[in-house]
């Protein structure tokens, strides 16, 4: 399996650093370069809806993606595929399931990668954001993101990582942290977004999901 997945890994990071489209039998690409296939339904299938965790209508579960090796890295390469396209010179991900996905992504695109951090987390922060609604607390309250300094400047194009897109005021909150050190946010990339929640309007740039909304599972009842 490391082999093989070494070896998968080597081929994905050529084809993305090249015009070249990957060509691993798990990929499946349509002609405007999104995702399509088996693959998409197969990893849909990973992501378990759960109803009233955390006081929520409907939460995604990702933990039996992240078991899954093969499908995993499908999740990352089609991440890395879409904000190619928006040349980034950095990759971000956010506090905390964002330092799971945002190092892979960085990794097939061969580019920095930098933290996203709740307040208080990291030394010499350069940069806070302003106070955000919690989107997944049991109980009313806001958060503030952070960046440590150096981490990137003007002239710098961040594509930001996170594993669920919701209302999207956490990435509205990133976006506001980096454009402080003068950076530029060119993409939000994740692995599913909840879209009628409306987060694609409260952001600058666009956000590319891996995995389509519609095939995930519906609760079991």
């Amino acid at each position: 399996m490391y082999l093989y997945m070494t070896c998968a890994y080597v081929h994905v990071h050529m084809c993305l650093c090249t015009d070249e489209r990957p060509s691993i039998h798990w990929f499946k690409w349509q002609a405007d370069g999104s995702v399509a296939g088996q693959n998409a339904e197969d990893a849909a299938c990973l992501i378990r809806t759960v109803c009233g965790f955390k006081n929520l209508p409907k939460f995604y579960d990702i933990g039996m993606l992240l078991e899954d090796a093969p499908l995993l890295a499908w999740t990352c390469a089609a991440m890395a595929w879409r904000v190619r396209a928006c040349r980034p010179t950095h990759i971000a991900g956010v506090d905390a399931r964002g330092f799971i996905f945002g190092p892979l992504v960085a990794m097939h695109l061969g580019l920095p990668f930098l933290m996203i951090r709740k307040r208080g987390k990291l030394p010499n922060e350069a940069a806070v954001s302003d106070a955000y609604a919690k989107e997944y607390a049991e109980v009313d309250g806001t958060e503030q993101l952070a960046v440590q300094a150096g981490a990137v400047g003007p002239g710098h194009r961040v594509a930001v990582v996170d594993d669920v897109v919701a209302t999207g005021s956490t990435l509205v909150a990133a976006e506001s942290v980096l454009r402080q050190l003068g950076a530029t946010v060119v993409a939000h990339a994740c692995v599913v977004q909840l879209a009628a929640l409306g987060a694609a309007g409260r952001l600058t740039a666009p956000v590319f999901a891996a995995v389509d909304e519609d095939d995930i599972l519906p609760p079991l009842v």
